[in-house]
């Protein structure tokens, strides 16, 4: 079965994250994919989540793009429309069809981004989103501040959100 990605892109700056701050936020990031249940049908954690931002991360350092942290609120909002995909079987952004939901960053964030896929693997569902121009351009947009994968192995393959997200600085400016 191909990979299948879907997309929606906004975008606006980047500053680089300070290491005590990406600790703590991938620290929790997986204590919220521990606490997932899929009843035996399908499993997320953090291991694939992991293995997502490695492969987008990988994908901008062999193209001289700087990597980009995690961040909890998105990984937390990726994993939910994962797990929410994964129900539905139906490939498509957080607002349904092109459009992403807004919500899950409170007033910090000025600007997002969306990928949606599934595949028979995560590195299927990379290549996809690497063949498609849209898809490209939010995995190697400068703009981006941070990220969270959200996915979901279930017995018809893997369901993957890539959320990007930049937030305001410190005067509210994006």
């Amino acid at each position: 079965m191909p990979a299948q990605p879907s997309t929606a892109i906004t975008a606006t700056s980047q500053r680089p994250l300070r290491s005590r701050a990406l600790r703590l936020s991938a620290a929790a990031a997986a204590a919220a994919l521990a606490l997932v249940d899929f009843s035996g049908t399908a499993h997320a954690g953090a291991s694939d989540s992991r293995t997502g931002i490695d492969l987008l991360n990988w994908d901008r350092h062999i193209h001289g793009i700087p990597t980009i942290g995690i961040s909890n609120r998105a990984l937390v909002k990726a994993q939910r429309w994962a797990n929410h995909i994964a129900i539905t079987k139906v490939v498509e952004h957080s607002w349904g069809g092109t459009k992403m939901d807004p919500g899950g960053y409170g007033a910090t964030w000025c600007a997002q981004g969306e990928n949606v896929g599934h595949g028979p693997s995560l590195v299927a569902i990379e290549t996809a989103f690497r063949n498609s121009a849209k898809h490209w351009a939010n995995i190697t947009d400068r703009r981006w501040q941070a990220a969270g994968v959200g996915v979901v192995h279930a017995s018809d393959g893997y369901w993957e959100v890539q959320e990007f997200v930049k937030f305001r600085d410190q005067f509210g400016r994006c």
